[in-house]
């Protein structure tokens, strides 16, 4: 029964319609009624003129009152027609701030004047036996050119034909059988269409909605953060750019870049959900205090941008108070870089990468959270730049190759192998040390390109010198975090062992064991992986995080490399010589090889063979050097390469 009753509601036109749907048939009515009434002008016009000649014909003279009388009704209609053309021009082109309902009484007076028009006329034709025509074509006009509701369009059709056939009653002794059965037909035919357009309409305005609401998320998708909910990078670099070139002083304003310092710390605690929830009120907190004089966006992770007026920088000291307030465990700790520019055509994303660039500077001052882009920082920030734009150039140009630095055994001091370190030789800087590119590398996370450049190198370094009948050694590789977040480095790194025709036991993988503090879901499955494959694994840096112990607990490595930071000051920190000496018992007991970096001095060197250190690195025996030096001094018998190597 609901469903028979929900079928005649809908068919009749008594459900419910959306303020769009409803919008919608009053636009299209005015846009039909703009050119029914231009149609109707024209129409009265050829019948004004008809008339006209028709009086002409008839009579050798008229005054103007029997002009007017033979068509007055035809001006009366052109007036209103006119009227009624010029209030629906005005309509369509400011639709917004017409009043809708305005328009729906303009319409109904049209529709009602079309048709007094068309009965007025038809009944005269009528008595004079001609066909009902005019008042046919104003029914037709009225009833499906405009779309009404199915009931009103059966109550207002019913309702007009019925009178207009009580009026053709009253000019005539009785109405023909033939022209009641026509008469009933075409009511009956034009309320059936009627309602068949207003469907037809409905489908279309439902679809026309859809496909709008549908661009219209598209719009808000491609300018706002989906986890903030607050203007993304592309909304803001196109605001911001229009906002500058519209200003009359744009040096009151700043470009500002913001990072919040131990968000990481803050989802490990709390757990990602906490966090996603707190960098949304953190947004809304940011949008909040510049609402007034800036736009904000969110640029990833937990950075934001904003422009802002330059007298309200001190609401960043607000906002940094506001951030040490919200957990006392977890600092959450604000570090913000400002830049100012002149040049109105500046490029919005250049102008925070150098306000992102001023903030990098005060990371390690925790009580600066604001720090000025200025023209010291232009040449340290050109370098970066440089480095970015051009890694793929000096890739492919060989201006980036790998560094040879010797690794011996502490019994003997013999070559047992190398560990490749990256070194960029640049046409315009000259030599690029790795403290130079790398954290910048890391940090617009482009590591990975750089280190499969030296996989590369390396495998067909060795795969050279196998084939010149050369003596080789291991070669140690350094894995970052973002080789295996980035790319499938595993895969690379075996396929190109394969493509170069170089057995694995070549090469050992290094990976630095604050990384695998830090980001343990990343790595675990690659280490194992590796170590599935037969890779010898190293821990890299050992003693330079704070879960060293851990990380030997839950991973299996072949060997440690000891951080150098534990012979800084060997000679007179007491403490250096003990640790030392637990760390190695402590690998060796576990069945863990030892290494340790930064080996300087002879007494270094003694002292970590005397407490069963296996292999040790440092400019003692060689800084790093390309590949041609370390095959020279090989063959000058400089480097003695041991028989056992792995």
């Amino acid at each position: 029964m609901k469903k028979l009753l929900a079928k005649i509601s809908y068919w009749f036109g008594f459900e419910n319609v959306t303020k769009y749907e409803h919008e919608f048939f009053i636009k299209t009515n005015v846009s039909t009624c703009q050119y029914m009434a231009a149609l109707t002008m024209g129409m009265e016009i050829w019948m004004i003129f008809y008339q006209l000649k028709r009086l002409v014909d008839t009579q050798v003279s008229f005054t103007a009152a029997e002009f007017f009388s033979a068509t007055k009704t035809y001006w009366i209609l052109f007036v209103f027609a006119a009227l009624i053309c010029v209030y629906t021009t005005i309509f369509i082109n400011n639709t917004e701030k017409c009043n809708k309902n305005f328009a729906v009484i303009a319409i109904t007076a049209f529709s009602l004047v079309c048709l007094g028009f068309g009965m007025y006329v038809s009944q005269i034709d009528y008595s004079k036996n001609k066909q009902i025509l005019c008042f046919l074509t104003m029914a037709y006009f009225v009833a499906c050119l405009l779309v009404w509701r199915p009931y009103i369009s059966i109550v207002f059709l019913g309702a007009v034909f019925w009178a207009f056939y009580q009026m053709m009653e009253a000019v005539v002794e009785e109405v023909r059988s033939g022209d009641r059965i026509n008469y009933f037909i075409y009511w009956f035919f034009l309320t059936m269409l009627s309602i068949s357009i207003y469907h037809h309409r409905m489908s279309e305005a439902r679809k026309t909605e859809q496909l709008e609401i549908t661009n219209a998320n598209l719009e808000y998708i491609s300018i706002t953060d989906a986890a903030t909910h607050i203007w993304n990078m592309n909304y803001f670099v196109n605001k911001s750019s229009e906002f500058l070139k519209n200003s009359s002083d744009i040096s009151q304003y700043r470009f500002i870049f913001i990072n919040i310092q131990n968000f990481a710390n803050y989802n490990e605690k709390y757990g990602y959900t906490k966090g996603n929830e707190l960098l949304k009120q953190i947004a809304q907190k940011l949008v909040s205090m510049f609402k007034e004089h800036g736009i904000v966006a969110r640029q990833a992770d937990n950075h934001f941008v904003a422009l802002i007026n330059t007298n309200e920088l001190y609401k960043l000291k607000d906002f940094s108070d506001y951030l040490k307030s919200i957990d006392d465990e977890v600092r959450l700790n604000l570090k913000a870089g400002s830049y100012s520019t002149d040049d109105v055509n500046i490029d919005p994303n250049r102008a925070c990468d150098r306000a992102r660039y001023a903030a990098t500077t005060i990371d390690k001052y925790y009580d600066k959270y604001l720090s000025e882009y200025d023209e010291s920082m232009e040449k340290d920030h050109q370098k970066r730049r440089y480095i970015i734009n051009h890694l793929e150039d000096a890739i492919e140009k060989g201006y980036i190759k790998p560094y040879y630095q010797p690794v011996t055994w502490a019994k003997g001091r013999e070559l047992c192998g190398f560990e490749a370190l990256a070194r960029w030789i640049d046409p315009e800087y000259g030599f690029l040390s790795p403290g130079d590119f790398v954290p910048i590398l890391e940090e617009y996370r482009e590591i990975h390109k750089l280190d499969r450049c030296i996989v590369e190198s390396v495998v067909r370094d060795l795969s050279e010198l196998q084939k010149a009948g050369l003596r080789t050694v291991p070669v140690s590789l350094n894995f970052s975090r973002l080789d295996f977040e980035l790319s499938d480095a595993i895969r690379h790194l075996d396929e190109t062992l394969k493509k170069y025709n170089v057995d694995k036991k070549w090469v050992h993988v290094e990976i630095t064991e604050s990384a695998l503090s830090e980001y343990h879901d990343i790595l675990d499955n690659s280490i194992n992986r590796l170590h599935d494959m037969g890779f010898s694994l190293w821990l890299d840096d050992f003693g330079s995080g704070y879960s060293a112990l851990n990380v030997l607990k839950d991973y299996n490595f072949d060997v440690l490399k000891i951080d150098m930071a534990f012979l800084s000051n060997f000679g007179t920190n007491d403490k250096a010589k003990p640790i030392l000496k637990s760390i190695v018992q402590m690998a060796n007991s576990i069945g863990i090889k030892t290494l340790t970096e930064g080996v300087e001095t002879t007494d270094e060197a003694n002292f970590l063979e005397s407490i069963g250190c296996g292999r040790l690195q440092g400019y003692l025996y060689g800084k790093p050097l390309p590949k041609e030096e370390t095959v020279k001094r090989i063959n000058d018998g400089e480097f003695i390469v041991s028989d056992e190597l792995i």
